[in-house]
C-alpha cells in the first residue's frame, strides 16, 4: 500500500481550494449575490436538498441568493474550515 503525502496540494486542487475560499467569502462574510456568483460557472446551478429549493441559470440562483440565502444566514455563524484530506492506494 503506497500513500502519497496528504499535507501537499496538486496545483489543481490549490487553485479549487481558492476558489471555495473565495466563494464561501462573499457568502459568509460579505453576504454579497454578485460576488458569490462571480465565483460560480457560467452556467450555475443550485440545489438545496433541505429547503427543496432549485434554481438553474444566472439570475434565477442570483436571485434565490440575493432574496433568500444570504438573507437567511444567522449573524453569529462562524465556519470552521478544514481541508480535505486523501490518499492514493496503489
Amino acid at each position: 500500500m503506497n500513500h502519497t503525502t496528504l499535507n501537499v496540494l496538486t496545483p489543481d486542487q490549490q487553485t479549487l481550494l481558492a476558489a471555495w475560499q473565495q466563494h464561501t467569502y462573499a457568502e459568509f462574510v460579505l453576504k454579497d449575490a454578485d460576488a458569490a456568483l462571480a465565483t460560480m460557472t457560467e452556467h450555475p446551478s443550485l440545489l438545496m436538498i433541505a429547503t427543496g429549493t432549485a434554481c438553474v441559470g444566472k439570475a434565477a440562483v442570483r436571485e434565490q441568493y440575493a432574496d433568500h440565502f444570504l438573507s437567511a444566514i444567522p449573524p453569529d455563524l462562524e465556519l470552521d474550515s478544514y481541508r480535505k484530506r486523501s490518499a492514493v492506494i496503489a
